[in-house]
C-alpha cells in the first residue's frame, strides 16, 4: 500500500505519484481501502493512470476520517494521485488485491449484509454458498466477494481463514483472531467454482 506521512499530506492541486507495496508491475488493477484524514476542507482525489478517462475518484469530507473501497487501474505497480484545487489531505492506502487481464476487473458495491454467522470449533471448516445470494451475480460472473470479518470470544490468538470452496487455506491469514477482543478485518476471498467459499479458524471462536 501507501501512507502519506513519508512524502507529506497531499496538497492542494499536486499531482504525486506513488508505488503501492504488493502489486506487481503488470496489474492494471487494484483493489483499495483508502482512508482520508485531517483534510483542510471538503474535497476530492483522482486516483489512477495518467488520464482521467483511467482514474477512479475518492471524495472525502473536512477534518474528519473517511473511508472507501475502491477499484483503480494501476500501472507499473503504481497509481497517481490528483487532488482537487481546494484541500490538503493526508491518505493511506491498502491494497486487498489486484488484477492483471488486458480489461480491467469490474467491482460492484453493495450495501452490507450478513453472509454468515455461528461458532467455530479450532480446525473446523464451513462452506457458504455466495454466488446468487445476497444480491451477488450468479457463478459465471462472480470471482470473488470482499467480506467483513468480526471475530469474537476467542481465549486465544488465531487465524480465520477465507477461500474458494475445492482450494486450499493461503499460507497467509485472512483475518487476526485476538484473545478476549472483538476484532474486525476486511478479507477479500476467491470464489470457487461451485460458487462457494470456505472459511475456517485455527482456534476455538
Amino acid at each position: 500500500g501507501y501512507e502519506s506521512t513519508t512524502d507529506g499530506a497531499l496538497q492542494p492541486g499536486e499531482e504525486r505519484t506513488v508505488n503501492l507495496a504488493g502489486v506487481p508491475g503488470d496489474a492494471t488493477s487494484a483493489l483499495i481501502f483508502i482512508t482520508s484524514k485531517d483534510a483542510t476542507s471538503k474535497g476530492s482525489v483522482r486516483i489512477g493512470r495518467t488520464d482521467k478517462s483511467a482514474s477512479a475518484k475518492f471524495r472525502f469530507p473536512r477534518a474528519a476520517m473517511h473511508k472507501a473501497v475502491m477499484l483503480v487501474p494501476v500501472s507499473g505497480g503504481a497509481v497517481r494521485l490528483a487532488a482537487s484545487k481546494k484541500p490538503a489531505v493526508s491518505l493511506r492506502v491498502e491494497v486487498l488485491g489486484y488484477g492483471t487481464g488486458a480489461s480491467p476487473s469490474t467491482a460492484i458495491a453493495l450495501s452490507p449484509r450478513s453472509v454468515f454467522a455461528g461458532s467455530f470449533a479450532a480446525g473446523e471448516i464451513k462452506t457458504y454458498k455466495v454466488a446468487n445470494h445476497f444480491g451477488l451475480p450468479k457463478v459465471k460472473k462472480l470471482k470473488a466477494v470482499l467480506l467483513r470479518v468480526q471475530t469474537k470470544k476467542s481465549t486465544a490468538d488465531g487465524t480465520v481463514s477465507v477461500y474458494a470452496a475445492g482450494g486450499q487455506p493461503p499460507a497467509t491469514r485472512s483475518a487476526p483472531v485476538v484473545a478476549n477482543t472483538r476484532y474486525a478485518a476486511l478479507v477479500l476471498a476467491p470464489v470457487g467454482a461451485d460458487g462457494q467459499i470456505m472459511v475456517t479458524s485455527s482456534v476455538a471462536a
